[in-house]
């Protein structure tokens, strides 16, 4: 989205509901968003979501047992939020 300086995808992102998942406290997901009038419909809070689970990815770049714990408790989460857009 960010990449996106044209705003041609802008027409695509307002006709769905979009879910942001922000990587750190920022939120910057949801800010370039908003910048560009897109709603965010939910939003997941990666930093939140792992820190009510005890776990934290150590390194970036290669995921160790605890990273790879880490992407399952995400999409869990995202799984929860699209059955909310389907409930909505």
């Amino acid at each position: 989205t960010s990449a996106d300086i044209d705003g041609k995808n802008n027409e695509m992102l307002k006709k769905y509901p979009i879910i942001a998942v922000n990587g750190c406290d920022g939120a910057c997901v949801n800010k370039i968003l908003e910048n560009k009038g897109i709603n965010v419909f939910k939003t997941v809070a990666v930093v939140d979501v792992l820190k009510d689970f005890g776990v934290s990815s150590k390194d970036p770049f290669r995921l160790d047992s605890e990273g790879e714990e880490c992407v399952k408790i995400i999409k869990n989460k995202l799984d929860e939020k699209i059955n909310e857009i389907k409930d909505y």
